[in-house]
């Protein structure tokens, strides 16, 4: 079965395939998911080749060790550069890219001439961000990366000696000697950064895929007999005698936590107390798992990852008697107290799961949260490599899916020098997404208990068919700090009797500016941040618990961010700590009492008539919500100027309830 009728779409000479929703074979399965990942994997590391073809160089000061992160082999340095000015086309790290650099420059010494090439780095959060003394500096400006160092190094005559190489090149003597630093042209050093050409995750997904149709002959092992289950049932979703599991029946303490027999904590009692209908639904839908897979799509708000959470605290917490249990219990307690204080739980992305980690560990339960965002092979990885009673995927398919780099065309390919990719939307579609079509979710949690100010409405007509509803009453969608802010919304459209805490507020004569491929708004800006330094001082600007209020910035474009980060850095430390600056696409899992959503455009809708960064964009306030687009947001100038189809309904609905703010 296919989403539409089977029909490929032509883009240049090559074909675009439709995605399959339920696959008619194993053969169709492997045969898309395996090419589609094949062809990104060789686009991502043909374009990080050409990058480090290229060799660019950029200017920095190496600083000083790092305390406390010194081994027997390795030592940390700290190293600033100058990030690329935003009109230059140039990829520059970020915290999750892996990379080597190399120093340009050599230290003569008795021993020999040394170098410093492929040093591995990691990009870090600039460690003088919040140092008061150092605001507006050019310190706080420049990108920092963590650099391991060899403590050993090869002499002229062949021997390895122990040599601090990095100490000539120094600038300060220690990290907090910050009013000693001088950071100039004479203590500069160049660098190249030399992009890591592999891809651990594209590999980690095509060997859980040949775990299950090709393994190799030194596996000792193949996939379990539930795991070979629940592979077979995810591909179309429909198994003729499935095997059914109850952990309701397996975990007595989890069907009836209250029960004082179990003895289960009154924390743990109370917060399964607080579970809404749609909880207690897919509670009840634990006794019946067909095949060892359980779906769960939640609507933001909905309380999934804690839902997870208390499921999972629920089935942990069995009380025994024995006192040689109870020793153990409390020997294995001490021993994991040193590793994990302070964590509130312990988490593993796919990937990582992938290693040698699999064969150490053997969980009863697999929870696989946010899973719409997986690529389809990375949703293998934990049905490949383990053997629970369950596998428990939650997330929301309205909101994040799978990222894919799109050439759009062969002929857009061909201009990048990459190779098309027929398979691109088959990858877009996530196992989750795949479910909702083909109407295979065990269960729905369609509760939004984050927005007051009956702010769930929007998003519930134009993303859910209007099925997601507020978890809070008439009584209570309004607590006084939430009906201070409608007050505050009301003084700026100019009226009062305001249904809904969102507005939609329009410049006339702003205009968009282009700064390295990426787009800011100066007007916009400027507003919104006026009206965000008057909110953060008014103190009758509260959460709905009565501590001071937060805020989010949010901006669809990079270089936006760039700019309110910036200034929001300026700002006094106590405000900084209630701002929040975040890309759309960054925003999801986030939330604030009142939320600022600058669109930036104003000569085209640009990316954000896209439904998943819409929705997240619009369901990240728990108060209120200023949302700031022109009216040109309204049409897409691609063959030919046309109507939006998502954000075109922001602006109607805000005309036809008169929340929309006309200024210049």
């Amino acid at each position: 079965m296919v989403i539409k009728p089977d029909f490929e779409t032509f883009t240049g000479s090559a074909k675009m395939h439709q995605p399959v929703v339920r696959f008619p074979s194993q053969e169709e399965y492997v045969r898309r998911l395996e090419q589609g990942t094949l062809i990104e994997m060789e686009n991502e590391l043909s374009q990080l080749k050409k990058l480090n073809a290229r060799g660019d160089t950029y200017p920095a000061w190496i600083i000083a060790p790092i305390p406390g992160c010194q081994t027997s082999f390795a030592t940390s340095w700290l190293l600033m550069a100058k990030n690329p000015h935003s009109t230059e086309n140039v990829l520059f790290p970020t915290v999750a890219d892996r990379f080597t650099i190399d120093i340009k420059e050599s230290v003569e010494l008795p021993h020999g001439v040394f170098t410093l090439y492929h040093l591995p780095a990691t990009r870090i959060e600039n460690p003088f961000d919040n140092v008061g003394e150092l605001k507006g500096s050019c310190v706080q400006k420049l990108a920092a990366f963590k650099v391991e160092v060899p403590r050993c190094q090869r002499t002229d005559d062949g021997e390895q000696t122990e040599l601090d190489i990095m100490a000539h090149l120094q600038v300060s003597g220690a990290l907090d000697n910050i009013s000693e630093w001088i950071l100039d042209e004479n203590n500069r050093k160049n660098i190249s950064i030399r992009w890591e050409v592999t891809s651990q995750t594209f590999e980690a997904e095509l060997d859980a895929l040949r775990f299950f149709v090709a393994p190799k002959r030194s596996e000792k092992k193949g996939p379990s007999h539930r795991s070979k289950l629940a592979f077979d049932m995810l591909q179309h979703f429909q198994p003729e005698d499935p095997e059914i599991t109850n952990l309701l029946a397996k975990y007595r303490h989890l069907a009836e936590p209250h029960n004082p027999v179990h003895k289960i904590s009154p924390v743990l009692v109370q917060k399964f107390a607080d579970f809404n209908c749609d909880h207690l639904a897919a509670h009840e839908g634990l006794g019946h798992i067909k095949n060892g897979l359980f779906l769960v799509n939640g609507c933001p708000g909905a309380g999934k990852t804690e839902w997870n959470m208390v499921i999972s605290a629920l089935i942990q917490s069995h009380f025994t008697y024995g006192a040689k249990k109870r020793l153990l219990r409390r020997l294995v307690t001490g021993l994991y107290r040193d590793v994990l204080a302070g964590a509130d739980f312990v988490a593993t992305t796919p990937v990582a799961a992938s290693g040698s980690f699999y064969h150490f560990f053997h969980p009863e339960i697999v929870f696989v949260d946010e899973a719409p965002h997986a690529r389809e092979l990375t949703t293998l990885i934990p049905l490949a490599y383990f053997d629970p009673v369950a596998w428990i995927f939650t997330g929301d398919v309205k909101q994040t899916r799978p990222f894919v780099n799109d050439c759009g065309s062969a002929k857009n390919a061909e201009i990048k020098g990459l190779k098309f990719n027929p398979y691109t939307e088959q990858l877009r579609l996530s196992t989750m997404a795949r479910a909702v079509a083909a109407d295979a979710l065990d269960h729905k949690l369609l509760v939004n208990n984050r927005a007051y100010g009956n702010l769930h409405r929007l998003p519930s007509a134009i993303f859910y068919d209007g099925e997601m509803i507020s978890g809070h009453d008439e009584q209570s969608m309004y607590p006084p700090s939430t009906a201070y802010l409608k007050g505050h919304l009301e003084k700026l459209l100019g009226r009062g009797d305001l249904q809904e805490n969102r507005v939609v507020v329009s410049f006339a004569s702003s205009a968009e500016q282009t700064h390295r491929s990426s787009f800011w708004n100066p007007k916009q800006h400027n507003w919104v941040v006026e009206q965000a330094k008057c909110l953060l001082g008014d103190s009758e600007f509260q959460s709905v618990s009565g501590t001071p209020g937060t805020i989010m910035i949010q901006t669809p474009y990079s270089t936006a961010y760039r700019e309110y980060q910036a200034e929001v850095k300026r700002w006094p430390e106590e405000w900084q700590g209630r701002v929040q600056v975040l890309t759309v696409d960054k925003a999801q899992g986030n939330q604030a009492d009142v939320v600022f959503l600058d669109m930036v455009r104003t000569t085209s809708v640009g990316f954000m008539d896209d439904p998943q960064r819409l929705n997240v964009a619009i369901t990240r306030a728990r108060q209120a919500e200023i949302i700031v687009m022109h009216v040109r947001m309204n049409y897409r100038q691609a063959r030919g100027c046309r109507r939006t189809r998502y954000a075109t309904q922001l602006w109607a609905d805000a005309q036809v309830h008169r929340r929309l703010v006309h200024l210049h």
